[in-house]
């Protein structure tokens, strides 16, 4: 089933078996039919992998008014966390998906949630474990770098053409066919351009920077699916694509950027979607002192 199916199929029941009022379920339709769409947006369309970083990353978006023409009000923002915890309880219960990421949390509206962020060793350990010998792996990396790199959605990572790269910038298109402008460092300008050789090699019509062995353009479920297998065997821990993004962002705050220079090279419309990572930062500092403060 598709997504817009499921949704129908939730909708349905609520209104047969549960015998809610239509204007009730209205108001479900609404809530979890604009969740559904950011998942789109984010060419998610397996619910299996939709996990905690992905709403946490909903409801920091939500929160901060990206969906609406403002930020919602503290009912509005109340019923759109109840509907997402009623749809998964209907999954839940017809088996459709076997978790609930959203079950024992707790949210409020004034609450900032905070992404998980690998360490900047970390990020070394996953980029340097990749067989660069091998195409398939070769490419692999690159996606992991551009992800890191330049803080790239992943659906604006494997959205990229291989005419996206000039002048040490890259042309990217963001949510809703916003267009902006990231530097990249030297390194991976060469790391482009050897990957660049290695692609030509297999024939294709696509534009695509990213391409497997058969030519068509890479899927986001691929990424993810190899992201979480690369984090379980290198650091032990499943990664998630948008955890390279987090991590962009907070080793440059941790590096002294400012607030406005990080919201601009992410793409966030509202500089409070980008002020999380300050909490983020203030947490990582908090979490230092308590652990090495001789007077702790």
């Amino acid at each position: 089933m598709s997504l817009d199916q499921y949704l129908n199929a939730f909708l349905d029941y609520l209104l047969k078996d549960r015998r809610y009022s239509s204007n009730t379920v209205e108001g479900y339709r609404i809530d979890t039919a604009r969740f559904l769409n950011y998942l789109k947006d984010q060419k998610i369309d397996d619910l299996e992998k939709v996990d905690k970083n992905v709403i946490y990353d909903y409801l920091n978006e939500l929160n901060s008014g990206a969906f609406t023409k403002g930020e919602l009000k503290e009912s509005s923002y109340a019923r759109a966390i109840s509907s997402l915890k009623a749809f998964y309880r209907y999954l839940n219960r017809f088996d459709i998906v076997s978790q609930n990421p959203i079950a024992n949390i707790s949210f409020y509206k004034s609450e900032k949630h905070l992404p998980d962020v690998l360490t900047f060793s970390q990020i070394e350990r996953l980029l340097d474990s990749f067989d660069k010998e091998d195409f398939k792996e070769y490419r692999d990396y690159l996606i992991s770098e551009c992800l890191y790199a330049c803080g790239l959605r992943i659906s604006e990572c494997l959205a990229l053409n291989i005419d996206s790269f000039n002048d040490e910038m890259l042309h990217i298109i963001g949510k809703g066919n916003k267009e902006r402008l990231v530097p990249y460092y030297p390194r991976l300008k060469k790391e482009i351009e050897i990957y660049l050789k290695k692609r030509s090699k297999i024939q294709t019509d696509d534009k695509a920077l990213f391409i497997s062995q058969k030519g068509q353009r890479i899927s986001a479920r691929y990424v993810q699916k190899m992201l979480e297998k690369k984090g379980l065997e290198v650091l032990g821990v499943s990664v998630h694509p948008h955890e390279l993004r987090h991590s962009f962002a907070t080793h440059l705050l941790d590096g002294g950027v400012d607030l406005r220079m990080v919201q601009e090279l992410l793409g966030h419309e509202s500089l409070s979607t980008t002020q999380l990572y300050t909490h983020l930062t203030l947490e990582r500092l908090k979490d230092t002192v308590f652990k090495y403060h001789p007077h702790k």
